[in-house]
């Protein structure tokens, strides 16, 4: 009963998160454009709105693939067959979701520093830091999940044909 609720439980906040990740997306133009507004309004004129959304949605790729991937573990946890390898392949395509968004947002961070003139002000400092630290740790602690359910769905399999 208690596993029950908390799988219920888990898979909400999945569901959440997946909801307010689209909603944030969808409006991601309309709040730049309203920053922009207000900060600076020789850059509203170019096509700096469409360059950082498309940046932004370049970025998102990989975290929108890793959100559904752990709504699949969701899943499969829940599932009879909690320990199954397949678990194990999910945590490894997070881990490269992971690896992937370091590497995007410091390409998506090299093109506007470079092409867009926005040099280190204060808003981009702390992200450039943040963000990629804290995908490679995602993306260390996926890999690791995937080593610790491919070896106890391999024990699993070896007491499931002891019995």
């Amino acid at each position: 009963m208690k596993e029950r609720i908390s799988s219920k439980l888990l898979n909400g906040i999945v569901i959440v998160g997946i909801t307010l990740t689209i909603l944030a997306l969808i409006a991601t133009p309309l709040v730049i454009t309203a920053f922009l507004k207000v900060s600076n309004r020789e850059l509203l004129g170019s096509n700096m709105v469409m360059i950082l959304t498309g940046c932004i949605y370049i970025c998102a790729i990989p975290y929108l693939i890793a959100l559904f991937k752990l709504k699949s573990i969701c899943r499969l946890l829940c599932s009879e067959n909690s320990f199954s390898p397949e678990i194990a392949k999910e945590f490894q395509i997070i881990a490269i979701c992971g690896f992937s968004e370091a590497v995007l947002f410091i390409l998506a961070e090299l093109f506007l520093y470079f092409s867009c003139d926005l040099f280190l002000y204060a808003l981009t400092i702390i992200p450039s830091i943040i963000v990629p630290f804290v995908s490679i740790t995602a993306g260390f602690l996926s890999l690791l999940m995937s080593k610790i359910f491919k070896k106890a769905a391999e024990i699993k399999e070896e007491v499931d044909l002891t019995f």
